[in-house]
């Protein structure tokens, strides 16, 4: 027979493999581009699609490539820790792309998993283009048609999240309107936005929903009105919503387009960084503090447009984008990311993984409870493979135990047969007279004991890897008091053992992830 310790060897192995294979995923890097689509969940993963190629300035070479950045572990700016994400079939052809952008929605799959989902929307080829990759079965499905795009030269929108409705609104990609898009209807609607004048478009914007003030931030922009104040504020607390300028003070920056604009601190802040302003790209950094609505300006980097940012606990990180020097000549960026740390308000090498302040918006599941791009099917093929080595361990453990409490029952017969014929007792005594279980009241011990460590679940569902029927504990002194010690059969009748907290069964139901309006298919 196998001895225990083998097992227990094999089923660690077989554990370690499995670890192995789920981590051992691809590390390339993307290649540099500019005015590629981006967004961030839960301060954990940055995603960044498409984009014109970094080293031609001509805003000619489409790309697709879709790439995810790692913001929950510590890495240096030399080695960020990319993966690239494949598609199962095939990949639209429109996807090849740039200038477009990206939002965040939560989807179920059809064993009520929930999964995050990005969409990627491209408003400036000649028909307006979207398209959702859906992480559960790490595949794209083209979105419904969309309204055509306004005529005119190529232009820079963005996508952001409603945090209580997952409605995602585009502004300026409807001619000197809004997009909204409504997940439930699958249906697209034409909203205001301010008067502009005689300008007819929004363009080179920055688009964000701010957690404390309950509403989103547009900052800058090519078409943004001459006004004083270009920062505006979508108020989704009146009916309709209606679109305010914001007042703000301090270190006010200047008009810029093309910048990045990120919510940090649970949205406590905004932060924007680089763009352009009067024909040149400038790389300062301004902190607004919301509550206050005061502005600081922080130390400047690499001038830079069009580029990718998120933020990530402590971290601000820049990606991508393009740049000119003074005599206009093209600035060929560096491939890596720059990182500031807004604790210590210094530029640096270290993206040191912290605590990240998610604001839980819609269509940003919390990292910790979902399989992000498919990583769901590895977590249950690793599940599996523990339950079926527990499988194993439990089996061997029982029939060695059985072996033992029969050896020890014969033995302890023997004895009180030859007892009895000492004492002058016949050898028909009846066993269970002296307190003895017979062969029969073994197995049925075995049953009651099993019974009691699994609850009302039959072993073989151990094996399937569903983590509500595991039992609470594995370690060698729980099981000896579940099974009891072979070694005490000699000393003493077999007795039942039972410890609550050990035949618990878990049956936590705690997770409620909020409801979804059901959508098709699954992402």
């Amino acid at each position: 027979m196998i001895p225990l310790h083998a097992i227990l060897r094999l089923a660690a192995a077989g554990i370690s493999v499995l670890w192995l294979a789920w981590t051992a995923t691809a590390q390339s890097s993307p290649m540099m581009v500019y005015n590629m689509a981006y967004a961030t969940i839960a301060e954990s993963t940055l995603y960044i699609h498409g984009g014109f190629n970094g080293t031609n300035p001509n805003y000619s070479t489409r790309l697709n490539q879709f790439f995810s950045l790692n913001l929950t572990q510590s890495w240096n700016t030399s080695s960020p820790l990319w993966t690239q994400i494949t598609a199962v079939g095939s990949t639209p052809v429109q996807l090849t792309t740039a200038g477009h952008t990206m939002s965040i929605s939560q989807s179920r799959d059809s064993q009520g998993f929930l999964y995050d989902t990005v969409t990627v929307w491209d408003m400036v080829n000649p028909l307006t283009y979207a398209a959702s990759y859906y992480f559960g079965t790490k595949s794209w499905q083209e979105l419904p048609a969309l309204p055509p795009p306004e005529p005119g030269p190529l232009r820079f929108y963005q996508a952001a999240t409603h945090m209580e409705t997952s409605r995602v609104y585009i502004p300026g990609c409807a001619g000197t309107s809004m997009l909204g898009y409504d997940w439930s209807t699958s249906t697209a609607s034409v909203l205001p936005m301010p008067y502009l004048g005689n300008i007819t478009s929004w363009n080179g914007y920055s688009f964000v929903w701010n957690a404390v003030r309950g509403s989103f931030f547009l900052f800058g922009g090519v078409g943004a009105p001459s006004e004083t104040s270009y920062l505006y504020e979508y108020k989704m607390s009146t009916t309709p919503p209606t679109w305010d300028f914001l007042r703000s003070y301090g270190s006010v920056p200047p008009h810029l387009s093309e910048m990045c604009m990120v919510s940090a601190s649970y949205g406590n802040k905004m932060l924007v960084f680089g763009g352009g302003f009067n024909g040149s790209e400038v790389g300062t950094l301004y902190i607004l503090d919301v509550p206050t609505m005061t502005w600081t300006r922080g130390p400047s980097s690499q001038p830079r447009k069009g580029m990718a940012c998120a933020v990530a606990g402590d971290n601000f990180v820049v990606w991508g984008g393009i740049s000119w020097n003074n005599s206009g000549a093209f600035v060929p960026l560096p491939p890596t990311p720059i990182v500031y740390n807004i604790n210590s308000g210094q530029w640096t090498t270290q993206f040191v993984a912290s605590h990240r302040y998610t604001e839980n918006e819609p269509g940003q599941a919390d990292y910790d409870r979902n399989n992000r791009g498919g990583e769901a099917g590895m977590i249950i093929g690793i599940v599996t493979g523990v339950a079926v080595a527990v499988a194993i361990l439990i089996a061997v453990t029982r029939k060695v135990w059985k072996r033992a409490s029969r050896r020890g029952l014969q033995d302890r017969q023997g004895r009180e047969q030859g007892h009895g014929q000492e004492q002058g007792h016949g050898k028909g005594k009846d066993l269970e007279d002296n307190g003895i279980p017979s062969e029969q009241s073994d197995e049925k011990l075995e049953e009651v004991t099993e019974a009691g460590y699994f609850g009302s679940v039959a072993p073989q569902h151990i094996a399937s890897g569903s983590p509500q029927h595991w039992p609470p504990s594995l370690s060698a002194p729980h099981i000896s008091n579940i099974l009891g010690d072979p070694d005490d059969v000699h000393q003493k009748e077999p007795q039942f053992r039972h410890n609550p907290q050990l035949f618990m069964t878990n049956t936590d139901s705690s997770y409620n992830a909020p409801e979804q309006t059901p959508r098709s298919p699954q992402g």
